[in-house]
């Protein structure tokens, strides 16, 4: 039978399902570094880019670099902190990697291709859990 509206009930759950398909499709895309990239070779400030931003689960962080001279490694906290780059959670090395936040917490990027700790390019990313907001 059809609502006093003229919809189905199944109109109506497929309107729903699609504000909830929008609604979890809603990620946000950076790109790490704005402008400069990711790069140890710069001024950019990638700890004051992150902490001016609002990073929530399922956004995509996208680091472009030239992979020559660049990397990205993700490090386990103890790992940032003390500039060990041994045995990184992963290691990306295209020149272009967009990367989902899958979980709510901290996330350690750092640039080494040489396996040294001098370059700038490093930045602690934290991601909240995805308040459902579009």
């Amino acid at each position: 039978m059809a609502s006093s509206l003229g919809a189905s009930p199944a109109t109506g759950l497929f309107m729903v399902a699609m504000l909830a398909l929008f609604t979890l499709s809603s990620a946000s895309y950076f790109q790490v570094g704005a402008k400069d990239g990711w790069t140890s070779y710069t001024d950019f400030n990638y700890t004051r880019w992150a902490d001016d931003l609002h990073f929530q689960v399922d956004d995509v962080l996208r680091f472009v670099y030239d992979n020559k001279k660049e990397n990205v490694l993700l490090l386990f906290p103890s790992h940032y902190n003390t500039c060990n780059l041994t045995d990184p959670v992963r290691n990306w090395t295209s020149g272009n990697d967009s990367i989902r936040l899958r979980l709510a917490g901290h996330f350690f990027f750092m640039s080494s291709p040489d396996g040294q700790c001098q370059g700038k390019a490093r930045v602690n990313v934290k991601v909240y859990p995805n308040d459902g907001s579009v």
